[in-house]
């Protein structure tokens, strides 16, 4: 599935490919509940919404994710996973909440928020990056809700502190 020049709108959107999503270009979306998953190979989406996104599902097995979201709408990630690939979330202008995301392999999870320090924090669930870095850095504020960051190195950086709602 490849975008055409065009963005998505649609409450629902659940998008399944073999070989990816996004390869050719970025697939534009504005939806408040996302879906996507591939077997092989990579999930790029931009995300542009006021609204609160939940986006339940987002796997792919050999390819990395990414998911850019703007607008100002605050995004759930309730479950963006890799066999073996990146992973990078990113909200322009809202909250960022971590529910569970997992890059398998060798690969780096990245997290961060933009532009707004009224509204850019970041929650984390059970976040992980086994065998690289998990990078959280918000324009607000970084706090748990009760998950854990897995990784060889985490790297947490915010303008407005970390760990104010609970210990990260």
């Amino acid at each position: 599935f490849a975008d055409v020049d065009g963005t998505l709108p649609a409450a629902t959107v659940d998008l399944n490919a073999e070989t990816g999503i996004g390869a050719a270009g970025t697939v534009e979306l504005a939806a408040t509940t996302i879906t996507a998953d591939t077997t092989d190979g990579n999930i790029n989406l931009a995300h542009a919404n006021a609204d609160a996104t939940d986006t339940s599902g987002l796997t792919t097995v050999t390819g990395t994710i990414a998911f850019a979201q703007s607008e100002g709408g605050e995004s759930t990630f309730t479950s963006a996973t890799t066999t073996d690939g990146a992973i990078n979330l990113s909200n322009a202008g809202g909250d960022l909440i971590a529910t569970s995301v997992t890059a398998g392999g060798t690969a780096n999870v990245d997290l961060e928020t933009t532009t707004d320090v009224t509204s850019g924090s970041i929650t984390i669930g059970a976040v992980a990056a086994a065998g690289d870095t998990v990078t959280v850095t918000s324009v607000g504020s970084i706090d748990n809700a009760a998950g854990t960051l897995t990784a060889a190195t985490v790297d947490l950086n915010a303008e407005t502190g970390i760990g104010a709602a609970g210990t990260v």
